[in-house]
């Protein structure tokens, strides 16, 4: 018997101008663009951090793709199961650094609730975030990741207990940012996401300036209200200091 092919959750319709606007869009993104566009077939909650409302209708939605920069309008029929795609941008905006999130996937929910608090400064083409969700299956994660240590201007490390004990943070990632910030002067910032033993354990970490005021006091231990004031703390001062460079 033949295998019965998968197909996405959703079917996908375009408007006139999302045709037109998918048209004028330029050829160097237009691959990535086809990519959301299945993707958000596939699973249109894969990227909530992404999805914004717009303020045109009420339902429709923007999906923000920070690099490239593309803004795909849509709407989606939950009932029938079809997504309305109705426009497509691409503003040219040059992001001036990129910054490279190193985490383990033991704390993807923190880096989640962290990229809320990131996201605008990519919107703002001021900083490119890279991190391994962004490497697509079947790729060669090991060159992805290498790739992107290379060509990053700096680092961000969501440090926790399992951080510290992540044999690929700590003999790959991790020397390879510290040797690119003493022979290359890249800036390395850390946000420390629970209670660990970083300070006694790995001192190399917390010479590097901490996005987080008192760092001793970790994320986790904050109430919610004062950890969002911190998240927003924290996206502040990043932009800030990357400003300077």
């Amino acid at each position: 018997m033949p295998e019965i092919p998968s197909f996405p959750e959703y079917a996908i319709k375009f408007s006139a101008q999302a045709t037109q606007t998918k048209q004028e869009l330029p050829a160097e993104v237009l691959a990535t663009v086809d990519q959301i566009v299945n993707g958000l077939a596939e699973d249109p909650d894969k990227y909530p951090e992404r999805v914004i409302p717009a303020s045109l209708d009420g339902k429709s939605l923007v999906y923000l793709h920070p690099n490239p920069v593309i803004q795909i309008t849509y709407q989606m029929d939950t009932e029938n199961k079809v997504i309305y795609f109705l426009h497509f941008s691409a503003p040219r905006l040059e992001v001036s650094k990129s910054i490279f999130i190193s985490y383990s996937h033991k704390d993807e929910d923190w880096l989640v609730e962290m990229k809320k608090y990131l996201t605008v400064l990519e919107q703002q083409g001021l900083i490119s975030f890279w991190d391994d969700s962004e490497i697509k299956p079947g790729d060669a994660w090991k060159k992805e990741i290498e790739a992107a240590l290379a060509s990053a201007d700096a680092a961000l490390l969501l440090v926790s207990q399992d951080f510290l004990l992540s044999e690929f943070i700590t003999k790959h990632e991790l020397p390879k940012l510290l040797a690119n910030a003493q022979n290359e002067g890249k800036k390395i910032f850390w946000v420390p996401l629970c209670p660990s033993t970083v300070f006694d354990s790995n001192p190399a970490i917390t010479q590097f300036q901490s996005l987080v005021k008192n760092p001793q006091t970790s994320l986790e231990e904050l109430e919610e209200a004062s950890r969002k004031k911190v998240l927003v703390e924290i996206s502040s001062k990043l932009k800030a200091a990357i400003s300077k460079n």
